[in-house]
């Protein structure tokens, strides 16, 4: 049962008397709480909602064609147990540069697109060109005709505060435009669904189609993309949605229409969460940060002067408060360009200048999954080395085979696998293979396709 305090039936009637097709949502317990700045809430509504796109896509997706394709043992030795079927799907997206009909959307809605459709507020539609897609951000650019748009500005999320009043404007279940309202809950979050996450959650109404729309502040300026929910186990909303933040939407977005795609770099270094308890053991000054484990020969780190037992506490001036902060802070800087790491070392504080070198060419990239190299050294149980995956896409076919990062694989269709070389030289010739994988204490055999 749906319920609004007055307030809220107020700004019903109004966005009604606008023709906006929208439904606004507050949770009672914060609905007046806060004033809403830079004018009426209708008035921000009707400047940022012509920014805000539908998206129509046609896809091949993976399906089961057994009921036993997702079954860990049984799954990979059933012949076709998945198919390739083409398929309908939407989401939502943000126009942010009208001049060169610039779209942003999240990767998860175009993934595997065979055509992509977006349709305007005023109904207008345009046929979308990928410029560029980043898995682990799940962000994806789109370009479109620059005809009459209307872009959304571009607010600093670096900004935004826990409590802060937000909306989110997208597409939910296809059923059109649609406006919702709620605070800023929490900064930083990780979902696992990505490989580089620093969340905004919200509990705006987010659902199934607004993937990939604004969530904007009051002055209806985009702090972020709206990307994931948490649903207790069904397809609603509980007040538990995520949004890429606008900072990190920017650089990702920068890097894809420069290049096409993100070209993540390496400094050379490793860490560990700081927790106050591994402050008290290790006698630390702070209680968080980001605690340097391994600090790579020769990297760029090394030769900037970071040490082993460093507590790096910012990048660029930004605070960073975990290894996850500091991950995805270094990721999103271009190969060549430098970065600053602020450190604390015992008693004292510094900084360190580090230019962002190339990743080696020791990954290869098969569909859906990234192969890395490993070198003996830092294989516990495999001291010669090995092959492993790095790195799966989610909601991939090859996910849904079973293959997961960090898997060892140890032979190709029992060809023992010892190098990157072998790896690719057994895969160009197999469309099919039977994969042995390592997978912590057990062995795992997997059925899995190299091109589809």
């Amino acid at each position: 049962m749906r319920r609004h305090d007055p307030c809220t039936e107020k700004i019903v009637a109004c966005l009604k008397a606008m023709t906006i097709l929208a439904v606004l949502a507050i949770p009672m317990n914060h609905a007046s709480a806060q004033p809403f700045s830079g004018g009426s809430l209708p008035e921000m509504v009707e400047r940022a909602a012509p920014s805000v796109v539908n998206i129509g896509v046609v896809a091949q997706r993976a399906k089961p064609a057994s009921p036993l394709a997702n079954d860990p043992v049984l799954g990979p030795l059933i012949p076709g147990a998945y198919r390739q079927d083409v398929e309908e799907s939407g989401g939502s997206g943000v126009i942010i540069d009208a001049e060169r009909g610039i779209v942003v959307t999240n990767h998860h809605v175009i993934d595997r697109a065979r055509a992509v459709t977006v349709v305007l507020r005023d109904r207008r539609e345009f046929d979308a060109k990928l410029v560029g897609s980043d898995p682990a951000t799940d962000i994806a650019v789109l370009r479109i005709a620059p005809d009459n748009l209307t872009a959304m500005k571009v607010a600093n999320s670096d900004q935004v505060r826990i409590g802060d009043t937000v909306i989110a404007i997208g597409n939910p279940f296809g059923v059109g435009q649609t406006v919702t309202a709620g605070i800023v809950s929490a900064l930083g979050r990780s979902t696992k669904l990505a490989g580089y996450e620093e969340h905004i959650q919200t509990d705006a109404a987010i659902n199934p189609g607004n993937s990939g729309g604004a969530l904007t502040n009051t002055q209806g300026e985009l702090v972020g993309i709206n990307t994931s929910i948490l649903t207790g186990g069904g397809r609603g909303n509980v007040g538990i949605g995520f949004a890429v933040p606008s900072t990190l939407m920017a650089a990702v977005v920068e890097q894809l229409l420069r290049y096409g795609e993100v070209r993540r770099g390496r400094a050379g270094l490793s860490g560990e969460d700081v927790t106050p308890r591994i402050a008290k053991t290790k006698g630390l000054s702070v209680t968080e940060g980001a605690l340097v484990t391994r600090v790579d020969a020769g990297s760029p780190a090394q030769k900037s002067g970071v040490q082993l037992g460093d507590v790096i506490i910012a990048v660029n001036g930004k605070q960073v408060a975990n290894q996850a902060a500091l991950r995805n802070r270094i990721a999103l800087v271009p190969v060549g360009e430098s970065v600053e790491l602020a450190y604390v070392r015992g008693a004292s504080r510094g900084a360190a200048r580090v230019e962002i070198a190339p990743i080696p060419q020791s990954v290869a990239k098969s569909g859906d999954v990234s192969i890395a190299q490993l070198p003996g050294a830092r294989m516990g149980d495999h001291p010669e080395g090995g092959v492993a995956v790095s790195t799966v896409e989610p909601k991939s076919l090859s996910h849904e085979m079973g293959l997961r990062g960090g898997d060892l694989i140890d032979a190709i269709n029992l060809q023992p696998v010892a190098d990157l070389a072998t790896f690719r030289r057994v895969m160009e010739k197999a469309q099919v293979a039977v994969l042995s994988i390592i997978r912590g204490d057990s062995k795992v055999h997997l059925r899995y396709r190299a091109s589809y």
